[in-house]
């Protein structure tokens, strides 16, 4: 009996399991601060949400779609338009389609209520500059990829950066995340802080 279950079941068991596919997620690191001589702190991170669809998960006909892109929109027509536009595509990937890099607490909470597979809430990073323009020039700025392309945001880039961890996870049939594989394969290293001569 021990036999039939190891060869003829486990066989069939393999094949499930090896259709259920075994990918890996980012777990995004923090960027490091940027104070002043005091240890005020200039520059810091704001957490966002990005708001990605997948059309093609259970449930996501084109009446959730609309619904999803309504209450994203808030009622905007040319939001409206525009989200309709990126989900026309082209896409990268037909099943991750990014459309929004920051998005407003109420309005992740109302697309949280709509409880569906098809819409996926990924937590980001942003920077944020407590003194406005107060000299932006010497801090620099970051790209859309949060690279520092000027002033000290550019020069400590490698201090700043950090590096993302990795995690593995198993995708269902319809390739959404079933559960975590294990521990994380790396956890994120934040990136570090620097204090600077500038007096806030």
């Amino acid at each position: 009996q021990l036999f039939r279950v190891q060869v003829v079941e486990g066989s069939g068991l393999r094949e499930l399991w090896s259709r259920q596919a075994i990918g890996e997620v980012a777990m995004p690191a923090r960027r490091g601060h940027i104070l002043d001589r005091k240890g005020r702190i200039l520059v810091s991170n704001q957490v966002g949400t990005r708001v990605i669809l997948d059309p093609e998960a259970p449930g996501m006909d084109r009446q959730a779609v609309d619904t999803v892109l309504a209450v994203l929109s808030g009622g905007e027509q040319a939001l409206l338009e525009r989200y309709r536009r990126i989900v026309a595509g082209p896409h990268v990937s037909p099943r991750y389609i990014l459309l929004e890099r920051d998005t407003p607490y109420g309005t992740v909470e109302a697309l949280r209520s709509l409880k569906l597979k098809g819409v996926i809430l990924e937590e980001s990073y942003r920077r944020a500059y407590h003194y406005g323009s107060l000299a932006s020039h010497v801090l620099g700025y970051l790209n859309h990829e949060q690279t520092g392309m000027t002033g000290l945001e550019a020069q400590y880039q490698h201090v700043l950066e950090g590096r993302d961890g990795v995690r593995q996870v198993r995708f269902d049939k319809h390739g959404n995340i079933a559960n975590y594989v294990g521990a994380p394969v790396r956890e994120p290293v934040h990136g570090m802080d620097i204090r600077t001569t500038l007096d806030a």
